[in-house]
């Protein structure tokens, strides 16, 4: 037992002396042969464990890349054991000659070596297809969510430096290889338009609150947020207060689940390791990121100056192209079309304008020259690389202000395109409601940015173009001519005078008289269908051409309502809730204290002012070709039935002219004498024309009766004869009027006053 436990700690020894040899032919010098099989045996089962930890360890995501290495593996595996087998033919230290010293171990092993570099030249495509594979295709796939694929915004610029490495590294496979050709620029296409995307769509201010990397669901401008759900919300101060609480409410709730995202997202994890490859500043904008990744992946001289605004240019325009289609464009939120171009020349003056801001230096520090492997990995069975990053730009000429008044005036032609062309008074409504919102919008803005300390880029810039005054002139201009329009259809070739025309052409002398649904007209309809159909027809052409009051009285209405639209006088008015007659008056208070270069508030005053001047002259002007169109017209009336028609027109006017709230002058003086006048002399005729032989005989009886009454006393009654003559006389201007359908004629007080002077002068000559 002593001798046997003595040969195994003297066998143990001499294992663990072994482990101190550094060359086969110390081994083969200083181990007999079964010592020699022992640690033969020992280092196969240390490769084996070895083998078998290794593939526990790296798991099923490089079974490619094992295989490959398996098989180099066995190549010198087989080596090795040729070497042993021909140690253990000589293994006798005197005798033992090394296979290496010979030109045929030269050769063997330089043939070795070179299949080995073929066989790592062969496995490069398989990387590059692993690359694009396992990380690119992934981030392609959450890119098609619509979602954010990052929480962190930074580590886009990795991404953007693996498809950078690729294109260096491996460029010979990419242009071989047809398959992973169209599946590489396929996925660079998606990723760069997914960065225009964000670059273009990017709209948060640039403040301490968004100096981080992570995505923020409010980041991005859509056309939702473009259209208002209630435009009264235009009264209140803290508009803009209350817009930033909302986007700090949302930035908090997105905070709460990102933890959530992480540990639910296997991409997430992805981020992680990656971020582990490399790490980048995490209190940078979203933007800067953005723009940094996207100067990677295209080179710098592709991101210029000019790009950057084309990119929010041609953004901009879809999102219009888009509101051209909405109904509701009173509703359109010019605020956040404002704070989009006011964050774009702002988000350009502190990118590309100062050469130390976060873009140049982040840039600078990411795109130092890098290692292929260290970023993408398999160092063991790539040649490495030293990628360096193109810092050239292109040196063409670029002017800021022209790029900047492009914007301004696609903005401004936007505008002009959705005012209605139409011209209806509706129309006129949401032009005056754009106009409104548009201004009060862009005082909005300025008062926002005054709070902060700012003055806006975006005010200074169309401050000194003409684009709020060919606006202004756009609104007048629609204005007046709608108005025009309006206002000439009291005197026109197919306005209101030819309607009166009409009426008093039609022959009223001894025509019969048929009251609608009465026995006698509906038998009418049995006997003689014929008669039936003509009265309808000549009827309904009497009701079109007899509705002359009711339409001089809505020419009035609207006029009135023009007139009201452009009257800027606030002092009655309660702006509690807006409409179209208290958006001007609203204007004028609000832009109190306004100065955008030349533009300020006196330009809106003295344009509507000179528009209420301009409609109240072409207001007296058309009443004043009407009476005197009027005044002919009565001239050769004779039929009571025409008289009261006439006289119902006049005296409307008469009425409408006295409520007028506008200024007059000598010639409206004058022109409210001549329908005075003319309203009498209309009483005078009708008056005289009514009276029959009957009313006169009744007269004269009830005066002889009056001579012949033998009494002291004398009649404080009239005689019954009179009184059936008057009775007689007013059932006949009643039954004059009830024809012309003008009854009401002697209900308005004005009216009945002048008819009771006529008619009182009239008896006393009579």
């Amino acid at each position: 037992m002593a001798t046997t436990k003595h040969r195994q700690s003297s066998i143990s020894t001499q294992e663990d002396d072994t482990n101190l040899y550094s060359d086969v032919d110390e081994i083969f010098t200083k181990l007999d042969i079964s010592q020699i099989h022992q640690l033969n045996k020992k280092y196969r089962n240390i490769i084996d464990d070895t083998k078998s930890n290794l593939h526990d360890l790296v798991g099923s995501k490089y079974r490619d890349l094992i295989k490959i290495a398996e098989d180099i593996g066995d190549i010198y595996q087989h080596s090795s054991d040729i070497d042993l087998k021909v140690q253990q033919l000589s293994y006798k230290p005197t005798k033992f000659i090394s296979i290496y010293s010979d030109n045929y171990g030269k050769f063997d092993s330089y043939m070795r070596k070179q299949n080995a570099l073929q066989s790592q030249k062969d496995s490069r495509s398989i990387i590059v297809r692993n690359v694009i594979n396992k990380k690119l295709r992934k981030l392609d796939q959450k890119i098609k969510s619509g979602k954010s694929p990052l929480v962190h915004t930074s580590n886009f610029i990795y991404y953007a430096k693996v498809y950078h490495t690729i294109e260096k590294a491996f460029s010979d496979i990419i242009e071989k290889d047809n398959n992973i050709n169209e599946k590489y620029y396929e996925l660079k296409r998606n990723f760069k338009n997914y960065l225009e995307y964000e670059i273009s769509a990017y709209n948060l201010p640039e403040s301490i609150l968004h100096a981080n990397d992570k995505f923020k669901f409010n980041q991005r401008l859509n056309s939702k947020e473009l259209i208002m759900n209630n435009p009264q919300v235009l009264l209140q101060d803290d508009l803009d207060l209350e817009f930033e609480e909302e986007d700090i409410e949302a930035e908090e709730e997105q905070d709460d689940t990102d933890e959530a995202r992480n540990s639910e997202n296997a991409f997430e994890v992805d981020e992680i390791v990656n971020s582990k490859l490399e790490s980048y500043d995490r209190n940078t904008s979203a933007l800067t990121n953005y723009l940094i990744s996207y100067t990677i992946l295209t080179g710098k001289s592709n991101l210029t100056e000019s790009k950057f605004i084309e990119l929010r240019f041609l953004f901009l325009q879809n999102l219009f192209k888009q509101l051209d289609n909405e109904s509701q464009i009173d509703h359109i939120n010019f605020y956040q079309i404002f704070k989009y171009l006011e964050h774009t020349f702002v988000y350009f003056d502190n990118h590309f304008d100062r050469k130390t801001s976060d873009y140049h230096r982040l840039l600078l520090h990411v795109t130092k020259p890098w290692n292929a492997t260290t970023l993408i990995g398999h160092r063991v069975w790539v040649e490495d690389k030293l990628i360096e990053f193109d810092h050239a730009t292109s040196e063409t000429s670029f002017d800021k202000v022209h790029k900047f008044t492009e914007m301004s005036n696609l903005l401004l032609q936007f505008v002009l395109n959705i005012l209605p062309q139409e011209n209806t008074f509706e129309n006129l409504s949401l032009t005056i409601f754009i106009f409104h919102n548009f201004l009060v919008s862009l005082k909005k803005l300025q008062d926002s940015l005054e709070i902060s300390g700012m003055d806006s880029k975006f005010i200074q810039l169309i401050s000194q173009t003409s684009l709020l005054f060919d606006l202004l002139t756009k609104v007048s201009s629609f204005m007046n001519s709608l108005y025009l329009r309006h206002v000439s259809y009291l005197t026109e070739e197919s306005g209101l005078s030819s309607i009166i025309r009409k009426k008093l052409e039609l022959d009223t002398h001894n025509k019969e008289v048929f009251q609608l649904f009465t026995p006698e007209f509906v038998n009418l309809m049995d006997h003689d269908i014929d008669k039936y159909i003509n009265i309808i027809s000549k009827y309904q052409e009497s009701q079109t051409t007899g509705d002359a009051i009711s339409s001089l009285n809505a020419w009035f209405d609207k006029c009135g309502k023009y007139l009201k639209i452009v009257n800027p006088d606030s002092k009655n008015i309660s702006i509690s809730k807006l409409d179209v007659y208290k958006c001007i008056p609203h204007l004028h208070t609000t832009l109190s204290n306004i100065s955008w270069g030349e533009f300020a508030l006196k330009n809106i005053d003295d344009e509507f002012a000179h528009l209420s001047t301009t409609m109240g002259d072409l207001l007296w002007q058309q009443i004043t070709q009407f009476v005197d169109f009027m005044s002919n017209a009565h001239a050769e009336l004779k039929s009571p039935e025409k008289l009261v028609y006439v006289i119902g027109i006049i005296n409307q006017l008469k009425v409408k002219i006295s409520s007028l709230e506008i200024p007059t002058t000598t010639a409206t003086d004058d022109t409210k004498e001549i329908v005075n006048k003319l309203s009498n002399s209309l009483f005078s005729k009708l008056i005289e024309s009514v009276p029959s032989d009957d009313f006169y005989l009744l007269v004269d009886e009830s005066i002889q009766e009056s001579v012949t009454i033998e009494t002291v006393d004398i009649p404080v009654r009239p005689t019954l004869k009179l009184v059936r003559a008057l009775y007689k006389l007013s059932s006949n201007y009643l039954s004059v009027a009830q024809n012309s359908n003008n009854s009401n004629i002697f209900l308005e007080a004005q009216v009945t006053e002048d008819f009771i002077k006529c008619k009182n002068k009239w008896l006393k000559k009579t």
